[in-house]
């Protein structure tokens, strides 16, 4: 059957793509290799999916990745067979310049993140996506920022809540963003060996876990008001605990807070945690909570729902669209403590409710969040 003038244009179109696509997929990311939090186990994620896809149809992916030191440290790593892959180790001129050589030959330009934006202008790869995460993006940009927004064929925003901060805030067409969330690092899908709570060190009785970035630019996470709900659900469970993983410069202000609430001796700072073994935590927790009030998206709640847990999560952000308040979990205000200790007592009280949503919770993940969707978003953008 002959084509339509229409349709004959979008193949064309498909078929340029394609072939401007072979010469290389450029990646602008400020971590890959040896960094912990969310955003770097996103990027691990994304390059995981890319690297197969681009040989697939006969590319090569490129990722540069600014503030990775160049000896890449004790942290989580990725190796993958086709990566061209070189840290700068936040030498800022140097990535800048290598941008600049590498754009000139690849077909693709995908960044990562939002300060990176401008470089997009340094490049000629004619085509070229952004990807924003939360509260970078929740802001009014300068105008040149504003102006290299033009240059992306779309920008992927991890949540609708982020796009449309983003888009209001800077005139953006909404038509020009497409939903590209998180997903389920494949590190959290294997293997069926689960460290016991005994192994991990941890009390025994009703546990609650956090897993965040402890850093005083983080303090809308609501770790400290989960402290602060203790004393109240030690009245009724003497047993339970708080178990926190994470680490950062506010650390000790949290310690401090949990002696001055009475609760240090059930509140459990661990520290980071590598990627294979942070599984374990989820397991071994009832509950996993985290009341934010600036969450782009929120990868932890994928990481404690895959593993069966009910999340309280904050009811702004993203986290509403990861939680579905009263299915897998409880949402609720960021800083409303008396709702937060009532949704957290409502849940040790009713283990066939926890069971419940951690089933649900667990579905959701492998319905919408695993490695193959993020694969299959990839495929029809850059391919289709």
């Amino acid at each position: 059957m002959k084509a339509t003038s229409r349709s004959a244009g979008r193949m064309a179109h498909v078929g340029r793509a394609r072939n401007q696509a072979a010469p290389g997929i450029l990646v602008l990311l400020p971590n890959l290799q040896g960094a912990y939090g969310g955003i770097a186990s996103f990027n691990r994620t994304l390059v995981q999916a890319l690297v197969p896809l681009a040989r697939r149809h006969g590319s090569k992916v490129t990722v540069l990745a600014l503030m990775d030191a160049k000896a890449n440290g004790d942290g989580p790593h990725l190796s993958l067979d086709g990566l061209s892959y070189e840290a700068f180790g936040g030498d800022r001129l140097r990535f800048s310049l290598k941008v600049i050589g590498e754009g000139r030959r690849a077909g693709v330009l995908v960044i990562g993140h939002v300060h990176f934006s401008p470089l997009a202008l340094l490049s000629r790869a004619s085509r070229a996506f952004l990807i924003v995460h939360g509260v970078d993006a929740w802001r009014r940009f300068g105008a040149f920022s504003r102006m290299s927004f033009r240059r992306y064929d779309r920008i992927l925003a991890v949540s609708a809540f982020t796009r449309d901060r983003m888009a209001q805030l800077n005139a953006l067409d909404a038509d020009q963003f497409a939903i590209f969330p998180n997903a389920l690092s494949p590190t959290h899908e294997l293997g069926e060996r689960w460290m016991t709570r005994q192994e991990l060190e941890l009390p025994e009785g009703p546990m609650l876990l956090s897993v965040a970035r402890l850093a005083r630019t983080e303090r809308p996470k609501g770790i400290s008001d989960v402290i602060a709900s203790l004393p109240r659900i030690l009245e009724h469970w003497p047993n339970a605990s708080y178990v926190i993983v994470g680490d950062g410069d506010d650390r000790r202000a949290l310690e401090a807070l949990a002696a001055h609430a009475g609760v240090a001796g059930s509140v459990h700072f661990v520290g980071a945690v590598r990627d294979d073994l942070l599984r374990s935590y989820y397991r071994a927790a009832d509950i996993f909570v985290l009341p934010s009030g600036k969450e782009g998206f929120g990868i932890v709640f994928l990481e404690a729902m895959y593993q069966g847990r009910p999340c309280v999560g904050g009811n702004t952000g993203g986290t509403p669209e990861v939680v579905t308040d009263g299915a897998t979990g409880f949402l609720v205000a960021p800083g409303d403590r008396d709702r937060l200790t009532e949704r957290l007592t409502q849940l040790l009280c009713d283990a066939g409710l926890r069971l419940r949503m951690g089933e649900m919770g667990r579905q959701r993940v492998e319905d919408r969040y695993t490695l193959r969707s993020m694969s299959e978003r990839l495929e029809r953008l850059l391919w289709q």
